[in-house]
């Protein structure tokens, strides 16, 4: 079977856990017997926008659509004719029997359906019903338990989801620079990002502003309803949770099935545990607001951990967010914690596996983390926020536990109780966690592309 997965962004830039997974299970197809390919979207600025280039990134064959967000209107967000084209021919190129959507943010979902190739989709996180990344959950920092053309409206008119005025007019200086030999986009996007990153209060904007992005907002959840979601087969949702809440959006609830994501379990069996001293606590992912690495942060310097050799190490991307992680990094140094670089891959399994407890205290509704399930392959035990599908994930006492989310001073508690009684952690490693492994998610996704097909 030949199969094409899309995603929005692509290794080896970006390395979260969306992206993680779809090479995992990628590969885990080729090794099947599968012809597999990778579409995805990729901005660079020194390059013209909607270029297709033909490449291969760790051994996938991948299709990779420049799109610079050179957008002059909010449909082009999720109808761009330009990217629909690349779509198409690299669907003419790849010849797929099978789609497996991950992510259609910064393609064009409007165009599936006309790609006339069965399709299947995994929902890794909210964009149908929220094109802020997906996440529902507003600069304010909060849930968007409830949607509303107000509350849509004004978070999306205060979004960047056009590329600014400054990268438009840097584009052709950093082309030609391109032309020359010289790299200089990363330097530039950088610089960039760090003008801008700079955090400020929230401000509704005025009611004529939001409700003209409303309107717009209404028209892409009519068109994703209406022509997107019936051309795709099954819906593949990771928790419970993330699949009910996309059923009150509308996704028909037949047609959604509750598949646990795989791990490529093999990495995690050589890795050993090292010997109990004190507690070494850990969190890896996104420096991003809505991760929570500064709640952690914060709890840290709250709890009492009295005399136990107690260690925190943040692991992260600092530059998609280069002021925060610079907020991060004074947290760090004020509560004794160290702030450092993303792991590679290849170091992933080592790292939790040294682990005595890995902290995921993100503040949106996850689906199921990666790199909980990383955790548990690797047989660490894991303390999660309670909210989204991570809860689905944990059983307290037995794998790990679970505290109130956005709430420092319960997992401060959490981190009090776990470092003065190292036998609680101990109790959690001798119970193994089973982790669906990469290859039953591969052969599973296998009979669901079949289904499609047929």
């Amino acid at each position: 079977m030949r199969i094409l997965h899309l995603v929005h962004r692509w290794l080896p830039a970006h390395r979260a856990g969306v992206e993680n997974y779809v090479a995992a299970l990628a590969t885990a197809q080729a090794a099947a017997g599968c012809e597999v390919a990778v579409c995805t979207a990729l901005k660079d600025v020194a390059r013209p926008d909607g270029e297709l280039e033909e490449t291969g990134v760790e051994g996938i064959r991948t299709f990779q659509i420049v799109n610079n967000l050179v957008h002059d209107d909010f449909r082009e967000t999720w109808d761009h004719p330009g990217i629909g084209a690349r779509m198409a021919e690299t669907v003419a190129r790849f010849e797929p029997d099978a789609l497996h959507v991950h992510q259609l943010m910064n393609l064009s979902a409007a165009h599936l359906p006309g790609l006339g190739v069965p399709a299947v989709m995994s929902l890794h996180d909210f964009w149908l019903s929220c094109p802020r990344f997906g996440h529902r959950f507003h600069p304010r920092g909060e849930i968007c338990v409830e949607i509303s053309g107000e509350r849509c409206g004004g978070c999306m008119a205060r979004t960047a989801w056009s590329q600014p005025g400054m990268e438009r007019a840097a584009a052709p200086i950093v082309s030609g620079l391109a032309r020359a030999g010289l790299d200089v986009s990363g330097p530039l996007s950088r610089a960039a990002r760090r003008l801008r990153s700079g955090e400020s209060a929230f401000e509704q904007p005025p009611e004529e502003e939001w409700r003209r992005v409303a309107e717009a907002l209404a028209e892409r959840d009519a068109a994703l309803r209406t022509e997107v979601v019936p051309a795709i087969h099954s819906f593949l949702a990771a928790s419970r949770f993330v699949g009910d809440k996309l059923v009150e959006w509308g996704l028909p609830r037949d047609r959604v099935r509750v598949h646990r994501t795989g791990v490529e379990t093999a990495r995690f069996a050589e890795p050993t545990h090292r010997a109990p001293e004190g507690l070494r606590a850990g969190f890896l992912g996104t420096l991003a607001a809505h991760k929570g690495a500064g709640l952690l942060l914060e709890a840290w310097g709250k709890a009492d951990l009295g005399e136990c050799d107690a260690t925190l190490e943040i692991r992260g991307d600092a530059s998609h967010h280069p002021g925060l992680a610079a907020d991060l990094g004074r947290a760090a140094r004020d509560c004794g914690a160290t702030l450092e670089a993303a792991l590679g891959r290849d170091e992933v399994p080592g790292w939790l596996a040294g682990l005595d407890l890995l902290v995921v205290p993100s503040l949106w509704w996850e689906n199921a983390p990666f790199v909980v399930l990383e955790a548990q392959a690797a047989g660490t035990p894991v303390l999660v926020a309670g909210t989204g599908g991570m809860p689905e994930l944990v059983e307290e006492g037995r794998d790990g536990w679970v505290f109130k989310v956005g709430d420092a001073a319960d997992l401060a508690t959490h981190l009090e109780r776990l470092a003065a009684d190292p036998a609680l952690l101990a109790a959690c490693r001798a119970h193994e966690t089973p982790v669906v492994d990469i290859a039953e998610d591969a052969a599973a996704c296998l009979g669901l592309y079949a289904e499609a097909v047929q």
